[in-house]
């Protein structure tokens, strides 16, 4: 998890968790777009799973749900509709591929609607044995109190210009270009 920048607390505090076997069965990652939580989440889940990052995607027991993207405009639809989360609710109630952990990323959970927040609930409700829920918002407020009542909410903030040239020097970059390349990240 070293690669990440600026987020060693909430990293640590996974790692703990992971190590106590404390896992709770939903965490609410919340903050600003592009600070970070897909990443963050992409880290514990291949710890939790044991496998690279990078093969996550390709992995039966790790499963992502998003708005969906329009076929016929491309554009990616405003909802996150209510058989989207009944097919991962029926994903969550079968048994792991891998004989272990089973773990569902919602990444913009604040576009579920009434129906996709009430299918969800029940998910949260009676989770499945070693089954991690990680809903990644940019707004928790636009997300239903039910739901955000049900998760262990982890605020993700931007990591600061400062912190990001250090690490981008002691990676072997120069100052300058360290300096700008922070800058630029805002």
């Amino acid at each position: 998890m070293d690669t990440i920048i600026g987020h060693e607390r909430i990293l640590d505090f996974f790692r703990t968790v992971i190590d106590k076997g404390r896992l709770s069965h939903a965490y609410c990652l919340s903050g600003p777009e592009h600070v970070g939580k897909r990443r963050i989440v992409e880290e514990v889940s291949s710890i939790i799973l044991g496998v690279p990052r990078e093969k996550l995607l390709t992995i039966p027991d790790y499963t992502v749900v998003a708005p969906p993207v329009d076929e016929k405009t491309g554009v990616q639809k405003r909802d996150i509709d209510v058989d989207a989360i009944r097919d991962l609710r029926t994903t969550l109630s079968r048994f792991s591929f891998l004989g272990g952990w089973k773990i569902a990323v919602i990444d913009g959970a604040e576009r579920l609607n009434q129906s996709s927040g009430n299918a969800l609930l029940k998910t949260l409700e009676e989770p499945a044995p070693k089954t991690v829920l990680f809903l990644v918002t940019s707004n928790d407020a636009d997300m239903p109190a039910t739901i955000l009542s049900r998760c262990q909410t982890i605020s993700v903030a931007p990591v600061s210009c400062d912190t990001i040239r250090i690490a981008l020097e002691k990676s072997g970059s120069l100052h300058a270009d360290a300096e700008e390349m922070a800058r630029l990240s805002r």
